[in-house]
């Protein structure tokens, strides 16, 4: 302090004098410190270093200084250093607001976020999914998917996932959601429930089982939560096709269709051109043949699968 010419408030000398009594097992308290000490502690200092001033300032404490130093320089660098102290404690309590809000905003989040997470849990744990059936393929569609879905639930996914769609609060009766919302809200429905099958999970993994053929594609893609184990396609495979069998009848001419449709008709000829020519040239001798299939009156849905409780072999 004296070699850098600095000033001090003494009040600091004062709090270092207790610290180190308090070291050495000499308890004394700030209230405790009298005149009489404060005089005691300014002598000894004074003998120690002979260069010290104190400047007496009326209701503050006094400033130490270097007697290097006049009284005007002492004051100012006084002021100055007072002045920075203010500012740094300033931004200290600016920072430590800034944070505490900061910290109360983050709890305010994290109770709603929690208080919405409860709500679509609630929500979804009424999604019913199908107990001894598989879906039919008209129950695959995307509107149907959608119709599946806790509502609320692809309400949230589609806010979450566009800014716009949550800046304008659009209303999703009015719009096309689109697979990729149906596909997240399909996932999560089955965090939840993970009894549940949905018609996405359905219809993904039997489009790439019959696509790719690949037990392994669908095993990875199942432990991302895609699709569904590799056990489940092979009971609805075995399911569909013990399904197509019962669903199927003799007609009278000893053919196979369903009950529902009509027979479907065979015709065949010959079909001969230019066939009296004496050279043979230029003529044809072909067979041609005809499938006929009258279309049923009224449109038929799919049928659901009936899932049949069989040993499937891995």
């Amino acid at each position: 302090m004296i070699e850098n010419k600095e000033t001090v408030d003494f009040s600091k000398i004062k709090n270092r004098v207790i610290e180190i009594c308090a070291n050495t097992n000499v308890h004394i308290g700030a209230s405790k410190l009298k005149s009489k000490h404060i005089k005691h502690i300014k002598h000894v200092l004074r003998q120690v270093w002979p260069e010290l001033r104190f400047i007496p300032r009326e209701g503050m404490t006094d400033i130490v200084c270097s007697r290097e130093l006049s009284v005007d320089e002492a004051l100012c660098k006084a002021v100055s250093l007072e002045k920075s102290l203010n500012e740094m404690q300033e931004q200290s309590d600016l920072d430590t607001s800034l944070k505490e809000s900061f910290e109360n905003s983050d709890a305010k989040d994290v109770a709603i976020l929690h208080e919405a997470a409860t709500i679509l849990r609630k929500r979804i744990k009424h999604t019913k999914g199908l107990q001894n059936e598989y879906y039919s393929s008209d129950e695959l569609s995307l509107e149907n998917q959608r119709d599946f879905l806790d509502p609320l639930l692809v309400r949230f996914v589609t806010w979450l996932s566009a800014k716009s769609k949550l800046d304008d609060g659009v209303d999703l009766n009015e719009t096309v959601v689109e697979q990729t919302i149906i596909s997240i809200s399909s996932d999560i429905t089955t965090l939840v429930q993970p009894s549940v099958i949905t018609p996405k999970h359905l219809g993904l993994t039997v489009y790439l089982h019959h696509t790719f053929g690949s037990k392994k594609l669908i095993e990875d893609l199942n432990v991302h939560g895609y699709t569904l184990p590799y056990t489940e396609v092979r009971h609805f495979l075995t399911s569909a096709a013990l399904h197509t069998i019962s669903s199927q009848q003799k007609t009278p001419s000893d053919g196979h269709s369903r009950p529902r449709d009509n027979l479907i008709i065979a015709a065949a000829d010959n079909w001969d051109h230019n066939e009296n020519t004496l050279s043979g040239k230029h003529s044809t001798h072909a067979m041609t043949s005809i499938l006929v299939h009258t279309t049923p009156s009224i449109p038929q849905s799919a049928d659901r699968i009936k899932r049949e409780w069989v040993f499937v072999i891995r």
